[in-house]
C-alpha cells in the first residue's frame, strides 16, 4: 500500500499491511505529505487501483480540491494508477473549491448516497 497520509500509514501498518509512506513535507492541518519530494517519489510509483479523496464535488466544476499542492499530488496518482477512484461522501456534493481535479464523468465515484441531480451519472456509486 502506498499513500501520503500520514495517520493512513498508521492505521495500514497496525493491521500488518506492508506500506509506503511517499515522504515530503508535512502539510499540517491534513497529516499528509506534499510538495517536490512527495511528487518526485510518487511518479516513481504505479498503481493496479487508487483511491482518492476531494474537498467536493459538483456537476457544473466536477471534483475540486483546496490546495494546489495537493491536486499535484492526486493528478500523478490518477496518471500512475490503472483502476482510479474517488470516494466522496454526500457531505462533499454541491460544494466547489479551488482548484480542478477532474470531470464528474472522467473517474468512478464511490459515495454514500446519491443526489437526484447525479441519477444521470453511470460512474458514481452507491455504497453502504
Amino acid at each position: 500500500m502506498v499513500t501520503n497520509g500520514i495517520s493512513h500509514v498508521n492505521q495500514l501498518t497496525a493491521y500488518d499491511i506492508p506500506s509506503i509512506i511517499i515522504g515530503g513535507s508535512i502539510k499540517k492541518n491534513t497529516n499528509s505529505c506534499i510538495g517536490p519530494i512527495a511528487e518526485s517519489n510518487l511518479e516513481t510509483l504505479f498503481f493496479n487501483k487508487c483511491f482518492l479523496g476531494a474537498n467536493g464535488f459538483s456537476v457544473a466544476s466536477g471534483i475540486t480540491n483546496h490546495d494546489i499542492n495537493e491536486r499535484a499530488i492526486k493528478l500523478l496518482a490518477l496518471k500512475n494508477s490503472g483502476q482510479p477512484y474517488f470516494l466522496l461522501d454526500h457531505t462533499k456534493f454541491g460544494i466547489v473549491t479551488l482548484v480542478h481535479i477532474a470531470g464528474l464523468n472522467e473517474y468512478p465515484v464511490l459515495t454514500d448516497e446519491l443526489p437526484d441531480s447525479l441519477k444521470g451519472y453511470d460512474n458514481i456509486i452507491v455504497c453502504d
